[in-house]
């Protein structure tokens, strides 16, 4: 089946069968080197991503589910002001964005901003806490996140 949607801003149209899930279209079709294939049942957080602007695990969608969406991978988002914050926050706490779930950590610190004017500590951890990741460093990130402006205010 033909699969028309945005991806990164750019429309696309891909062949895809209709079980095959959308993170292993995206790594395959496109060799979008962030996302994982880590547990394939959405407890790892290793593959999130944005579908219309919401925080989703590609290794739980089929891939015929984002027919005409808006996507957005850690690759669409480096140009955008806020995820270019985020990201010297992450490497200022020493999380790489090509570390494992670096990008998935990321994306939902964006989700988390876009949505929230001015989360506090209990919104950010759980934020973090769609990833498996229990890094020892969260404190330190966490009062980097806050303290980040919100994309309506202050850009």
């Amino acid at each position: 089946m033909k699969i028309p949607f945005t991806l990164n801003g750019n429309r696309v149209t891909v062949k895809a069968s209709s079980v095959m899930k959308l993170v292993d279209l995206l790594s395959r079709e496109f060799g979008l080197e962030s996302l994982k294939s880590g547990c394939r049942s959405g407890e790892c957080g290793a593959c999130l991503i944005l579908v219309e602007g919401e925080l989703m695990n590609a290794c739980l969608i089929p891939a015929f589910r984002v027919r005409n969406k808006k996507v957005q991978t850690y690759e669409g988002l480096v140009k955008d002001k806020l995820f270019s914050d985020i990201v010297q926050v992450f490497a200022g706490a020493n999380i790489l964005p090509w570390d494992f779930l670096g990008p998935s950590l990321m994306i939902s610190s964006y989700a988390l901003l876009s949505r929230m004017e001015k989360p506090g500590e209990r919104e950010i951890r759980e934020a973090l806490e769609g990833t498996s990741c229990h890094w020892s460093g969260y404190p330190s990130l966490v009062a980097a996140i806050a303290k980040l402006p919100h994309p309506r205010k202050g850009r």
